[in-house]
């Protein structure tokens, strides 16, 4: 992949936060739905690891 570009932007609340993430990437030897797929999974899996690093 080429290209890739990210913009995060969190806004924290007392029990909870918002997250919103988008960002672009020109995909190289797959396809678009390919590559959203695996990085819809890495950015799932990061929030995952957070959260349940912060619950303690």
């Amino acid at each position: 992949m080429h290209g890739v570009r990210y913009v995060a932007d969190a806004e924290p609340a007392p029990d909870r936060a918002r997250v919103e993430w988008s960002g672009t990437f020109t995909p190289d030897g797959s396809g678009d739905d390919e590559a959203a797929v695996l990085f819809h999974g890495i950015h799932a899996d990061g929030l995952a690891a957070l959260t349940q690093s912060l619950a303690g």
